[in-house]
């Protein structure tokens, strides 16, 4: 796919298998990061510096 980034959508069956959904090649994480408290901006930018 030669992608430098993305973000990936999964489900888990009722026996507990991953299966992959799709892969958003623009990495867009906010929708989760804030309502959930993960700040994955703030990590991101730790691990970037």
């Amino acid at each position: 796919m030669n992608l430098d980034t993305g973000s990936i959508d999964m489900i888990v069956t009722p026996e507990l298998e991953y299966v992959f959904l799709e892969v958003n090649p623009v990495g867009q994480y906010d929708m989760v990061s804030v309502p959930c408290n993960y700040h994955l901006h703030s990590k991101i930018a730790k691990i970037l510096i």
